[in-house]
């Protein structure tokens, strides 16, 4: 057989296939588009009070992880735009549960179940292994919280009670649970907050003696341990709390020079820069969630009519996020009078997730998609015969027709008309076929008689 035949019985015979597949699997994936809000909603059940709280958010901005109220309980949930909300059940024994965090793709959540007269335990919950809980380290309480996990939902991190106090500590599937330690002579309590995406990276606090006021920032590795970050631009005390997807933006809470808890970002070449605060409310703010490259920082901060939600970036500074939401990108958020925090942002910064009050329900979980696209793939309407789908600006632009004019395309099979061989095209693939196993055939047969 020749090398242009073989090429072109190849070709065929994997056009072939691409048909079959398509008719037994026609499934298409369709990202999220924008921008838009929305409410999650409430947990339906007769037992579940009608009011719900998010978490934190997938770094695709898929799943959505919260709290609901069941018999003045905080129950767990995991929330898609496809499938709607899934309760997620404590460790054996639990009358409570709280997720902290989720992994990127939204498979793993973390935080901790409330085991009643038997204290509080860090879970770690998977769709096959339900809320599985991560113990404590030895010599102290039994109590535990997880805070973060890392992208692939393998390293986690928290507190625990200890010999030492209550303390800092990893966790991964190999190792168990690890404690940190702490920073010299803060040696009463640490805490782990944040984590990296690839869980090399942890960051949190660790605090002095009980009425010192002294806290201070810290940032972990394997090769350098428990280091501070140290303070500057006027910051005297504090703690960390979230960190990049890389690892090299710490963000947290410190007291600044007019001993006024404010939020900062860290980053080695800079130092603390203070984030300010929302206009005309107490000097106060709580940073929740960051951008993978640390570019955005979202959470909450007090205005003259309470806590609400704010977007902060290093050309605008601090907004509120309700404004921006409406003022700037032009959404309709009738009905809802205040946003009171954002907790979780998507990596690129594209999908915002949080807390706020409406006319309807209360207090109530949302979803915020700021702009069409951030990438290619934010585009994509899982279609062939359209093209491809480009991002340019943060709006999408539509693909150019994969057949040319005349030549009709057949979606289910990815086609153009003209790829798709005819009855006399597959009959001469399959007399190939017939022909090369018996030639096979036969030469084996050969070969076993001249042995």
């Amino acid at each position: 057989m020749s090398g242009i035949y073989r090429v072109y019985t190849a070709r065929r015979v994997a056009i072939m296939t691409a048909v079959i597949v398509s008719v037994l699997s026609g499934a298409q994936v369709f990202a999220q588009r924008g921008p838009s809000f929305q409410g999650l909603g409430a947990l339906v059940a007769p037992d579940f009070i009608p009011e719900t709280t998010a978490n934190d958010i997938s770094a695709d901005g898929s799943v959505v992880v919260g709290y609901g109220l069941r018999f003045n309980q905080f129950q767990a949930f995991r929330w898609t735009q496809t499938s709607g909300f899934e309760v997620l059940p404590g460790v054996t024994g639990s009358i409570a549960n709280i997720p902290r965090a989720t992994s990127g793709d939204g498979s793993v959540v973390v935080g901790k179940s409330d085991l009643h007269s038997a204290g509080f335990r860090a879970f770690r919950w998977t769709s096959s292994t339900g809320s599985i809980s991560l113990s404590s380290l030895p010599g102290g309480a039994v109590d535990s919280s997880a805070f973060a996990v890392s992208a692939d939902g393998s390293v986690i991190v928290g507190d625990a009670d200890s010999f030492f106090g209550n303390q800092a500590f990893r966790w991964t599937q190999s190792g168990g649970i690890v404690g940190l330690g702490f920073l010299p002579g803060l040696t009463v309590s640490s805490s782990a907050r944040g984590i990296s995406g690839d869980g090399t990276v942890i960051v949190g606090g660790s605090v002095g003696a009980l009425g010192s006021g002294k806290g201070e920032p810290f940032r972990w590795t394997a090769e350098t341990g428990m280091v501070s970050i140290g303070f500057s631009g006027g910051f005297s005390s504090g703690t960390a709390s979230i960190v990049s997807a890389d690892g090299l933006v710490v963000v947290g809470i410190g007291l600044n020079s007019s001993s006024v808890g404010e939020p900062f970002r860290w980053t080695e070449a800079e130092g603390m820069v203070g984030l300010g605060d929302l206009p005309g409310g107490q000097f106060r703010g709580n940073p929740l969630a960051i951008s993978a490259d640390g570019t955005l920082i979202v959470g909450s901060s007090f205005t003259s009519i309470g806590q609400e939600a704010f977007i902060w970036d290093a050309i605008n500074g601090m907004r509120n996020l309700k404004d921006v939401l409406e003022n700037e990108i032009g959404l309709d958020l009738n009905g809802w009078f205040l946003l009171g925090s954002a907790d979780g942002i998507s990596d690129d910064g594209r999908v915002i997730t949080g807390t706020g009050s409406n006319l309807n329900s209360g207090s109530e979980a949302w979803i915020a998609i700021l702009n069409e696209c951030g990438k290619d793939a934010d585009c994509s309407d899982g279609l062939f015969c359209n093209g491809v789908e480009t991002c340019v600006a943060n709006v999408c632009v539509p693909g150019v027709d994969v057949c040319p004019a005349g030549d009709p395309c057949i979606e289910a099979s990815r086609l153009c008309a003209s790829d798709i061989p005819t009855l006399s095209q597959w009959g001469l693939v399959a007399m190939t076929l017939l022909l090369l196993t018996a030639a096979t055939f036969i030469l084996r047969q050969r070969a076993v008689r001249e042995r």
